[in-house]
């Protein structure tokens, strides 16, 4: 007997309506509905109250194990996690599909599933490919939103869905954002606050970098037009707001120790190289390739092995673990940045020994990851 089957049994073998039934447990009656017609599944929170309800145990309930389903659920994602964090999204959307079809009403393997389908709605290889995938985030975002309770699911989806209805449908958006709390009621803002002892301070290192996060990855240097067509930042003022990005981390980082950022550190030089190329300045433009270079060989000295061991010593972060890697590409930076080193920009600095030093480092680190 299946789940829908165990439910709707134990319930009239109680005596019991579908209104009943959803009255003692606090849901609706079209949730119990479509539980008994095997649309969805309850939430895993409410199964303590259903089985005292309908008086059976959860193994009774479920057939299954309830502790070994969770494991199995979260092996699945560890397994997706392992091949979408190098860079192949696919194979991890491939191993989350399998997971679906076997635990169905999953909100963890949903989730885990609409983070993948949007990388591949941003990076997709053809319009079509990016539409499918992007049509994928909204169906289980939506369905995430109409059936789950769990905040963090929920917070996630709104996430996703706001960023792709701002193009595709505005008022759905605005509707989404409306609903959506302050980054002053945020989790980690909240942290500093619930929190004591050891606990507090590693939320307050927290904090510092997921500010970081939002203040250099992306809102301070992207350059959107206005409602009247001009730009944010000219050129120049661009490169200004890079090496402001660049001083930040190096304020935040005294140590060096810049773990995970060495990713944004060699993005902000990589922006910098190119702009001084197409200004034909070799000294500024070799030393950010330079730069870029470094901070993508450190980069994966520090992710490149399967267990990352990395703590920060800087004074404001001090003690703080790395942050999880993940990449939208199976290349490594190395190799990345040695394709773009073939682009013509850099022709006029091509011969000199700096730059002849530059791809020969990279060569040594440059691959898959």
């Amino acid at each position: 007997m299946n789940l829908a089957s165990k439910i709707k049994c134990s319930r009239q073998l109680k005596g019991m309506t579908q209104e009943n039934l959803a009255e003692t447990v606090g849901v609706s009656t079209s949730a119990v509905s479509l539980w008994e017609t095997g649309k969805t599944m309850p939430d895993i929170a409410l199964v303590p109250a259903l089985c005292s309800v309908l008086e059976i145990s959860a193994n009774e309930l479920l057939e299954v194990d309830l502790a070994e389903k969770s494991a199995e659920i979260e092996r699945i994602i560890e397994e997706a996690r392992k091949f979408g964090n190098k860079g192949f999204t696919r194979k991890a959307l491939d191993v989350l599909a399998e997971g679906c079809r076997k635990h169905p009403g999953s909100f963890e393997l949903m989730d885990a599933a609409a983070v993948y389908h949007f990388r591949l709605m941003l990076d997709g290889e053809t319009e079509e490919e990016r539409k499918l995938h992007r049509d994928r985030v909204v169906v289980i975002c939506e369905k995430i939103l109409e059936r789950c309770t769990k905040s963090d699911f929920r917070h996630g989806a709104v996430q996703k869905l706001c960023m792709v209805y701002a193009d595709l449908d505005p008022t759905r958006a605005e509707k989404l954002l409306d609903e959506s709390c302050s980054i002053y009621v945020s989790k980690e803002m909240l942290a500093t606050h619930v929190y004591k002892g050891s606990r507090r301070i590693a939320s307050m290192r927290d904090l510092v970098c997921k500010a970081l996060d939002i203040l250099t990855g992306g809102d301070m240097w992207m350059n959107p037009e206005d409602d009247n067509g001009k730009r944010r930042y000219t050129d120049s003022e661009s490169a200004e707001i890079f090496e402001k990005i660049i001083a930040i981390y190096h304020t935040v980082f005294e140590n060096g120790d810049f773990g995970f950022y060495h990713v944004r550190l060699s993005g902000a030089h990589a922006w910098l190289a190119k702009y001084y190329a197409e200004m034909k300045d070799a000294e500024k433009t070799l030393y950010h390739l330079e730069s870029r270079a470094y901070h993508a060989v450190e980069f994966i000295k520090i992710f490149s092995s399967e267990t990352i061991d990395y703590e920060h010593t800087s004074i404001a972060v001090r003690g703080k673990p790395s942050v999880m890697f993940s990449t939208n590409r199976s290349e490594n930076d190395a190799e990345l940045m040695k394709n773009t080193l073939k682009l013509e920009w850099f022709d006029f600095v091509r011969d000199t020994e700096r730059f002849k030093k530059i791809a020969a480092t990279l060569d040594e680190y440059a691959g898959e990851w």
